[in-house]
Order: C-alpha cells, then sequence, then structure tokens
C-alpha cells in the first residue's frame, strides 16, 4: 500500500471519529455539515448572489478597488455589474475600468 493511500484511509477513519463523537454529543456531523455546505455551493454556483440593491440575481463578480468600493457601496455587500455600474456614474464623474476575466488567476492562486 502506498503511503498516500495509506494517509487517505487514516483520515476517512479520523473523519468517522469525529462524526461519531459529534453525534453522541448532539452536533451535527462533519459529513452533515460538508453536504449542507456542497448543496449551498451548488446553489449559488445555479443561480448567483442577490444583489443587496436591486434583489436580482447575478452570476458574474465584479471586483473593485477598496477605495472605489467604499465611495459607492452605501452599506451593501453584494452588488451587482448594472448596480455598481449606475453607482459610479451616480458619482458624477467620468471613470474608466478595465474588465478582465480573473477566473484562472483565482484557480491558479488555489482560490476555486
Amino acid at each position: 500500500m502506498c503511503e498516500l493511500t495509506k494517509a487517505i484511509g487514516e483520515i476517512k477513519t479520523m473523519v468517522s471519529d469525529v462524526d461519531e463523537m459529534f453525534t453522541k454529543l448532539g452536533f451535527p456531523t462533519y459529513t452533515d455539515l460538508q453536504a449542507q455546505l456542497d448543496a449551498a455551493k451548488a446553489e449559488i454556483d445555479e443561480q448567483g448572489c442577490t444583489c443587496q440593491r436591486c434583489k436580482r440575481n447575478y452570476r458574474v463578480d465584479f471586483i473593485i478597488s477598496d477605495e472605489l468600493w467604499e465611495q459607492i457601496r452605501n452599506g451593501s455587500n453584494l452588488l451587482c455589474g448594472p448596480c455598481i455600474t449606475s453607482l459610479v456614474e451616480g458619482r458624477g464623474e467620468f471613470d474608466a475600468f478595465n474588465i478582465q476575466q480573473i477566473e484562472q488567476a483565482r484557480a491558479d492562486d488555489g482560490q476555486i
């Protein structure tokens, strides 16, 4: 048996032991929590997030500078692209932004 296979078996045993202990204490098991997290991620992937300003669902995330975000967010933490654009335009200044796909960069960094 290779070392990796052995290590995976040991981890599975530890998770099983933790699940058993949590069940005895009346808490959700790690396995249950992981299943709930996976379901929530799948739902977000399917329908996206909800804009706190217009209440529409969106699936494209705009990453903007902290300085600009603080100027436009007005207490919101989730804003769709159209609302972000509207709020930036509402500042009365002409602005230009470089929009680029960062999904691959995030994947390369291990963030997704």
